[in-house]
């Protein structure tokens, strides 16, 4: 603005993108994919908050619980998400009553899974933080951030690149209708 208008310019921030109503994300008994599905495509970054709550929480009864949910992340394979692509993953521990998040990779459908050093424990009710982009990913809950930079053999493609939806499993599909709060940046 002119100087001597009294006008202040005020710089623009980026709004939040609400995945669902109110950022509201929906699994449904049976079903491993989520709604809504909102598509973004060219996609170099996906950076927000999340939060996973009493609705989110499914006990499986088996092995299958240790596997781990993708909450979102970049793919380049509309074809086969699972194919090539940096995600970040969550899932609940039945012991501890705990979520837990974590970057996690596929590359040429191998899995790359997090150690134990890259698993962040998250309680019920709290939002976490995620940022993946062609550099890598990053979680972060309180105190708590890990990044894992994206693995050699893993090449990003922005133009097959698209923003991976939630979904559910493993090899499991969940044993209950599921909800969990995602926002982007």
């Amino acid at each position: 603005m002119p100087e001597g208008t009294g006008i202040k310019a005020t710089p623009l921030t980026p709004a939040k993108i609400h995945v669902g109503f109110k950022g509201q994300v929906s699994i449904f008994q049976n079903l491993p994919f989520s709604l809504p599905r909102t598509p973004a495509f060219f996609v170099t970054k996906v950076s927000g908050n999340a939060m996973l709550t009493e609705n989110t929480i499914y006990d499986l009864h088996n092995v299958d619980q240790y596997d781990w949910n993708k909450l979102t992340g970049i793919s380049f394979n509309i074809l086969r998400p699972d194919q090539n692509a940096l995600m970040v993953a969550w899932r609940y521990n039945v012991t501890s009553q705990q979520f837990e998040i974590a970057p996690y990779y596929n590359v040429d459908l191998a899995r790359i899974l997090p150690s134990d050093s890259e698993i962040i424990p998250v309680p019920v009710g709290q939002t976490f933080t995620f940022s993946v982009d062609y550099s890598g990913i990053t979680v972060s809950y309180g105190g708590s951030s890990v990044f894992k930079p994206i693995p050699s053999g893993l090449h990003p493609n922005q133009l097959t690149a698209f923003r991976v939806h939630t979904w559910f499993g493993g090899t499991s599909l969940p044993p209950r209708s599921l909800s969990l709060y995602l926002n982007l940046d």
